[in-house]
Parts: C-alpha cells; structure tokens; sequence
C-alpha cells in the first residue's frame, strides 16, 4: 500500500531573536554567537510568551474541518522535549482543544532525539497497513524550549516549531517511499555526556548517516542519483560538507541554507524545510526529496518523499 500526506503544513513563530542577542541572554557571550555564525545560524523563532500547546492547537484548528476529521483515527505527537503543562490536565488535551477529535486514540512519543518524528510516522504507517476503510492518522511534531540558556547547546541554537501531517493512502501527493530509523547508543546523557562518550559519538556519526540514508534508498528502490535534494536536519551546517564528501555528491544537493533563519528545530526541521522548499519552488512536482534527522545519541531518521 502506497501512503502520503494528504494535507502538510508547519507553525513557525514570526518573533525571531539574533544569535548574538540570545548567546548574551543565555550568559554565553559572543565568542559562543561566533562559533553559532560560523556554523551557518543566524535567527532563531522563538514562541514568546506563549506555551507549545497554542502553537499545536493552531495548526490543528486551520487544518482539520468536516471532510477529514471523521477519517482520522489516531494523533501521534513527536517530541525530542519534555512538555510544560498543568498537571491536572492532559497536554495532548490543550493541544487538541476544540478539534472535534476528543475521542480517538491519542499518544505522544519521544526519545531518539532529533529523529522520533520519523518513527511516528512508521508507526503511523503500520497502523494504517491494518486498516481498509479509508482512515488516516495525524502526526504532528512539536518542540519549544522556554529558556534561553535552553536553547544553546552542542554548538547549535533551538528555534521553535510544529509539523502536521495527515497520513492515509489517498493522497497523489507527498507520496512516503521510504521511511527507516536506526538506534545504535553511544551517548546517553545529553550534555551529561562525558567528553570521551561525546568524542566517540562525533566519530561515528557521518557513517552512521550514510548507512540510515542508503537504507532508506534501498527501501525506496532509487539511487541518490533521482534525489533532488537531501533535505537535513539542521545543527550546523558543518557536518553537511562532510556528508556531501562521504555521500560523493555535490555539496549544493543539501539543502541546508534555511538554517540562518529556523536554527536547530529538534524533533521536525527537516519536515519543516521540506514544506518552505515546495513553497518556494525549490522542489517541484515529482521531485524526490530525502529527508534526514541525526540526533545525538545514536539515532537517525531518514523519510524519502516524492513531492
């Protein structure tokens, strides 16, 4: 069975702060806004003053009306952060207030950080692979930090930002050829991380890419030779010239340039630049597009879609 997105869309906050404002904000300085520079950042969105849940809610209330909603079955939320929510009422509840879906399954999933959405959207799959009436499934991926010093790490800076996908075998467009995620733990703790662990980490990573994205390919049955462009995650754009390098393609077949106005979007940049390089033209109809999200660890997830 064949799956795509019937409808994609992204909420990006329009308060954007410079890289220098947030380093001396977070108590960092502007040795570390350089290095951030350097790396290809500029701008971060920031969803100031309010909480991810209003950020989710609006996007789910422009997207889901009458001729959908009675055909989604389940809303599987992917997130790399913890969520900040009163305790006494449900965060998938705040976020789906007044949609009409109350009373579907509804589950939030994290951990292989910076690549769960790409697992979600697997699960999403598997679940519909069981279904014949024409259901579909909402998946949505959604980061917010609310702290400045948050924001920064791993010489990398945290914009905020949600993707809404809704997943069934109707659509003639967006069509998911592939979608592959592999785990291999090598750092555990984050920041906690012991410099060695980190060091290994780091090491390893490139290949580890390489091997998640042929896998994908293998699955998808093309070669990187019909892909468009690879669409990355993105900490930094450092690590993208030694892909292109490992990968033996050209360097402007990875579209990372949207990284000086988004920054690092944890759980759904690389969906996120998918939807503004469709906007912008960049991907056209038919044009294959090789979506990929490292996260520190030991985790990677690659989705390849034709637009």
């Amino acid at each position: 069975m064949r799956y795509g997105f019937e409808i994609i869309d992204c909420e990006i906050p329009q308060s954007m702060i410079s890289i220098e404002e947030l380093s001396i904000a977070a108590g960092q300085g502007l040795d570390v806004a350089k290095k951030l520079r350097d790396n290809g950042l500029g701008y971060i969105p920031h969803n100031t003053g309010s909480t991810l849940d209003k950020m989710v809610n609006r996007i789910v209330l422009r997207n889901i009306g009458n001729e959908n909603r009675g055909r989604i079955k389940k809303v599987l939320l992917a997130h790399s952060l913890p969520f900040l929510a009163p305790a006494n009422i449900p965060f998938l509840d705040l976020c789906l207030h007044n949609s009409g879906l109350d009373d579907i399954v509804k589950i939030a999933l994290s951990g292989q950080p910076c690549a769960i959405l790409h697992q979600v959207l697997q699960l999403a799959m598997k679940w519909l692979s069981k279904e014949t009436d024409g259901s579909s499934v909402l998946v949505i991926g959604a980061d917010q930090a609310y702290a400045p010093h948050e924001r920064i790490f791993f010489n990398t800076a945290m914009g905020d930002a949600v993707f809404l996908g809704i997943v069934s075998n109707r659509s003639d467009r967006n069509i998911i050829l592939s979608s592959v995620t592999g785990t291999e733990i090598v750092a555990c703790e984050g920041e906690n991380t012991s410099q060695s662990a980190i060091d290994v980490f780091r090491a390893n990573s490139p290949p580890r890419i390489r091997r998640c994205i042929e896998d994908a390919l293998s699955a998808a049955r093309i070669t990187m030779g019909d892909v468009r462009y690879i669409v990355p995650h993105t900490p930094n754009r450092n690590i993208w010239d030694t892909m292109a390098k490992l990968l033996k393609i050209p360097r402007e077949k990875i579209l990372d340039d949207y990284i000086i106005d988004t920054g690092h979007f944890n759980s759904n940049d690389s969906f996120c630049h998918y939807i503004r390089a469709c906007n912008e033209g960049r991907l056209q109809k038919d044009s294959i597009a090789v979506l990929v999200n490292p996260g520190f660890g030991g985790s990677c997830g690659c989705t390849i879609i034709k637009v």
